[in-house]
C-alpha cells in the first residue's frame, strides 16, 4: 500500500496508522465493497465505466452515494495528487457498512504483466466452485472461496491462476478478471448473470465495435476450450493479457518440477493474433499502450 489514506473523512500519512476499527462489520462480518482505478501517465482511466458499478455496490448496502457525499472521480483526484512520485497505480475506494470510507493506492505489478504479455498466463480450474450466494454483479471483499480456490490452482501448478467453474460447470470468471474466448472469430464472453460486470469489457466491446468484430454470450464449459482459438483475460490491471494453457483434470502435482509442464487434456492456445490486434486497438482507441 501506498501513501497516503482517505479513512473516514481525513488523510493519513502513515499506512500503518489507518485502520478499521474492529467492531466494523468490515472486520467482523467482512462486509465491503470495492472499486478499483486503475492510471495511465497518473491519469484515472474511464471513470464513467466504474461508476455505474460502484453505484450498484452501494446499493446493496442501501446507500445512494458515498458515506459523507464524497464524489467518487473527487476522492481519487486527491488520492493521486498526494502520491510522492509519478507512478502509474491501482486507486482503491473501500466501503463498509457502519459506514466507513477508505481510499488509497497500490503499485501495479508492471514486470508481471509483461510477462503475461509475452508469454501468457496458465490458469487451472480447481476443486473449489464459483459461490452461489454471494452477488457477482460488482466487487467485494467476501473472497474466501478465491483464497482457497488460488491455494488450490497453485497446488496444481506454482505459476497458476484459478479459473472457477459455476455450480452447474459452466466456467466464470478468475479473481482478477473476466475471461474473454476466441470463437471462430467471434468473441463469446460469460452471461453477466454469472460474474463481476467488469468495467474493462466495456473497452472490449467498444474495441470490438472498432474492429468489427462479433461478440456473442455465451455459456462455456472446460470442453468447449477445445474448439476456442484464443482465450484471454480481462482486468482493470493488466487490460488484456493472453491465456497460453487452462490444466482441466484439477489434479495436484507431485513435485515443482513438473510445473509448467502440459499433460494431455489441458487446453492450450498458440500465439494469439487477435489479442494482438485488440492491443493494438486499444492504444489507437484511448491513446495509451497498456504493453509498455
Amino acid at each position: 500500500m501506498l501513501m497516503p489514506v482517505y479513512l473516514d473523512g481525513r488523510w493519513i500519512d502513515d499506512p500503518e496508522r489507518a485502520a478499521l476499527p474492529l467492531d466494523d462489520p468490515g472486520v467482523t462480518q467482512g462486509a465491503i465493497v470495492v472499486e478499483t482505478v486503475r492510471t495511465f501517465g497518473r491519469q484515472p482511466f474511464r471513470l464513467d465505466w466504474h461508476r455505474p458499478r460502484l453505484q450498484k455496490a452501494l446499493a446493496y448496502f442501501g446507500m445512494t452515494e458515498l458515506p459523507g457525499g464524497v464524489d467518487f472521480g473527487a476522492l481519487i483526484g486527491d488520492l493521486l495528487s498526494r502520491l510522492p512520485d509519478d507512478d502509474d497505480v491501482a486507486a482503491v475506494v473501500l466501503v463498509t457498512p457502519r459506514p466507513t470510507l477508505v481510499c488509497h493506492a497500490r503499485p501495479l505489478p508492471l514486470d508481471r504483466y509483461r510477462q503475461w504479455y509475452a508469454e501468457g498466463l496458465t490458469l487451472a480450474i480447481p476443486p473449489t466452485r464459483h459461490a452461489s450466494s454471494l452477488p457477482r454483479g460488482f466487487k467485494h471483499r467476501s473472497r474466501l472461496h478465491w483464497w482457497k480456490a488460488d491455494a488450490e490452482a497453485r497446488a496444481i501448478d506454482a505459476n497458476a491462476m484459478a479459473v472457477l467453474q459455476d455450480t452447474d460447470g459452466v466456467l466464470t470468471e478468475t479473481a482478477i478478471g473476466n475471461l474473454v474466448a476466441v470463437r471462430d472469430g467471434t468473441l463469446v464472453l460469460a452471461d453477466p448473470v454469472r460474474v463481476v460486470e467488469g468495467a474493462t469489457l466495456q473497452a472490449v466491446r467498444h474495441i470490438a465495435d472498432r474492429l468489427g468484430v462479433e461478440c456473442e454470450t455465451a455459456d462455456l464449459r472446460p470442453d468447449d476450450l477445445a474448439a476456442c482459438d484464443e482465450l484471454w483475460i480481462s482486468s482493470t490491471g493488466c487490460c488484456l493479457a493472453p491465456v497460453k494453457r487452462v490444466i482441466l483434470d484439477g489434479e495436484e502435482r507431485d513435485g515443482e518440477e513438473r510445473d509448467g509442464e502440459e499433460r494431455d487434456g489441458d487446453a492450450t492456445f498458440d500465439a494469439p493474433p487477435l489479442w494482438r490486434r485488440f492491443a493494438d486497438g486499444w492504444a489507437d482507441a484511448f491513446g495509451v499502450d497498456f504493453r509498455l
